[in-house]
């Protein structure tokens, strides 16, 4: 599935990029996000979100890249996974990364 970006997705805030973590990294939950399914949670001395799904026992259960992905608005992107508000995709250019799904719309 592709889909465009239509508005700013870093505006107000800073993007933080992480190392990606691999499965069996224990993961420190603090608290239940304000994103539906998500968790704030420290893993390796990096405060960061995870999805609910990607724990078991509290150790990731694959690998997990928090970063966000570095697009602007009119990119075309390639959704390779959804959880439930947050895509995870891939730019014309081969980077990944997680797009907040109110910030792009489908296209064809």
């Amino acid at each position: 599935m592709r889909a465009k970006i239509i508005k700013n997705p870093f505006k107000g805030w800073e993007r933080i990029v992480y190392p990606t973590f691999s499965k069996g990294t224990k993961v420190i939950i603090h608290q239940e996000s304000e994103h539906f399914n998500w968790l704030e949670a420290e893993i390796q001395g990096h405060e960061s979100y995870v999805p609910k799904e990607f724990l078991t026992d509290g150790r990731l259960n694959c690998d997990y890249n928090p970063t966000e992905l570095n697009v602007n608005i009119g990119d075309i992107i390639k959704i390779t996974y959804i959880n439930t508000l947050w895509v995870f995709a891939e730019d014309l250019n081969g980077n990944t990364g997680w797009v907040l799904g109110e910030n792009l719309v489908s296209v064809t």
